[in-house]
């Protein structure tokens, strides 16, 4: 059995969300807003958090490090989501803003593939693409990322 991963400090985590497929993990700890008192938007919707990603296709690999999350990228990703769970066609992306990780999940007649990556700064990375996925696994990923997403609501608008 081959082996890789890699790992960052981890953090106190309170909150998390899971998406799935075949042979495939990546999940989303949020604990704290990292700058609580802060006025400005761009500054008041950073939360601490980590992210984990294992799969076990072609190996068994693992991936998890500490991340900063924007609000804002959670609730586009639950919107879209919602969407791609009731028309079970297009596509849901799970951006992230410093591009540390991402997901994004492609559906047709409520099956198709999900493409993920993981990574350390500049440093290791771990991607996995074209991993098979349904509707199950939106129909179970969707509460949880609602919940991450209203735990850490968006806090004062865009200027």
């Amino acid at each position: 059995m081959r082996e890789i991963a890699f790992s960052a400090m981890p953090s106190t985590v309170n909150h998390e969300a899971l998406l799935e497929a075949d042979g495939f993990k990546l999940v989303v700890r949020a604990s704290r807003y990292e700058r609580p008192d802060a006025e400005e938007y761009w500054d008041a919707n950073w939360v601490s958090g980590e992210v984990e990603m294992q799969t076990s296709r072609g190996g068994r690999f693992s991936a998890r490090t500490t991340v900063s999350l924007f609000t804002s990228d959670l609730v586009s990703f639950v919107a879209q989501l919602r969407r791609l769970d009731e028309a079970l066609v297009g596509e849901a992306t799970l951006a992230h803003f410093e591009d540390e990780f991402g997901a994004t999940i492609r559906l047709d007649s409520g099956r198709g593939t999900l493409s993920a990556f993981v990574r350390a700064h500049v440093e290791a990375e771990l991607r996995v693409e074209e991993v098979p996925i349904d509707q199950s696994y939106i129909r179970l990923a969707l509460p949880m990322f609602e919940a991450l997403a209203s735990s850490f609501p968006v806090r004062r608008g865009p200027a």
